[in-house]
């Protein structure tokens, strides 16, 4: 029995030792096989993650959605790479989306800022097919509203869509109202749906695209040619028709249409001018002290009148003057 009280105790640490032995080499093996502790993060950065994404919502309907495959939260600023920002119609059946390498969030002031690249897509359905005619807009030096959903940006912009495209110094687009203001150095290129059609170019000083009411409208000034056609006008609007031109009304206008064999001038303080097929002058409508000047080959016609209205027919890529008819006080 004293044998065995001496014994025991020596088996209790003989199991301790074992035990211990294998704890410390479970132990090692489990240091040995853990994952890297992170590194502690830089003064002044208060969080850090990938694939990061922050929403707005209004009732059960996406306002704002911006996305960034790495986010850094520094002092309250956050710098994004890799962005993606969705800003929803009402109804958010639609939305605009807006692509850049990097941009700088600041939730508190609900703005987002990109001075690099920016790519603007308007009006990309969320479900079913895409139409053609979505309108791409590229610039730098984007200010974004997460809570309006409205870009700004002082710097060079140009955007394309399937009837055209342009550039502009300066831009603000509204979601809201679907209009787009182009503000400085305005150049836009309709070509239309016929890939035959000779395409209008306009210069301006400053013209809004008007989405919803499928028109755009230069304030300032406007120079618009196209083949033999050649404009020149103070205020003015075009109106447009599944992303064709089929209309223009201009004030203090002056033009001229020359085509073979003959050349007609005229002006008036308002021109409406119709088009036709492939974006050719259908008709021209002077009015209020409205002048013709008609030349062709041994002859000249000048007309002055209230009003003068002109009929064209297509001729090839031009139009030809078929007819004249003045109206009101009229001098031939």
């Amino acid at each position: 029995m004293r044998r065995l009280r001496w014994l025991l105790p020596v088996a209790i640490l003989a199991i301790l030792g074992a035990v211990a032995v294998v704890y410390l080499r479970q132990r090692a093996l489990l240091d040995a096989s853990a994952p890297q502790k992170p590194k502690l993060l830089e003064s002044g950065v208060a969080g850090r993650a990938l694939d990061w994404c922050y929403e707005q919502a209004k009732g059960d309907k996406p306002r704002v959605e911006i996305c960034a495959a790495k986010m850094n939260d520094v002092n309250g600023r956050i710098d994004l790479e890799g962005v993606q920002l969705k800003l929803f119609h009402e109804g958010a059946n639609q939305f605009d989306l807006v692509t850049s390498d990097r941009a700088q969030f600041q939730p508190e002031e609900r703005s987002l800022y990109s001075d690099g690249d920016v790519e603007i897509i308007l009006a990309v359905p969320v479900d079913g097919p895409t139409p053609g005619r979505l309108l791409n807009i590229h610039s730098s030096g984007v200010q974004f509203s997460s809570e309006t959903g409205e870009a700004t940006t002082d710097r060079p912009v140009s955007f394309e869509f399937d009837a055209g495209g342009g550039s502009a110094v300066g831009a603000h687009y509204n979601p809201a109202s679907r209009e787009l203001r182009m503000e400085n150095k305005v150049v836009l290129d309709w070509r239309g749906r016929n890939p035959d059609a000779q395409p209008m170019h306009i210069e301006a000083g400053q013209a809004w695209y008007l989405e919803t009411q499928s028109k755009v409208v230069f304030p300032k000034w406007a120079k618009l040619t196209r083949a033999g056609l050649q404009m020149d006008s103070g205020a003015a609007e075009v109106l447009l028709d599944e992303g064709e031109i089929h209309q223009a009304n201009m004030d203090a206008a002056r033009g001229a249409q020359r085509s073979a064999g003959r050349d007609v001038q005229f002006a008036a303080e308002t021109i409406h001018m119709l088009f036709g097929d492939r974006m050719t002058v259908k008709a021209i409508v002077a009015q209020r002290d409205a002048r013709l000047i008609s030349t062709a080959s041994g002859s000249r016609t000048t007309v002055t009148s209230d009003m003068v209205g002109m009929n064209f027919v297509p001729s090839g890529s031009e139009s030809l003057l078929v007819d004249a008819t003045a109206t009101g006080k009229s001098v031939v």
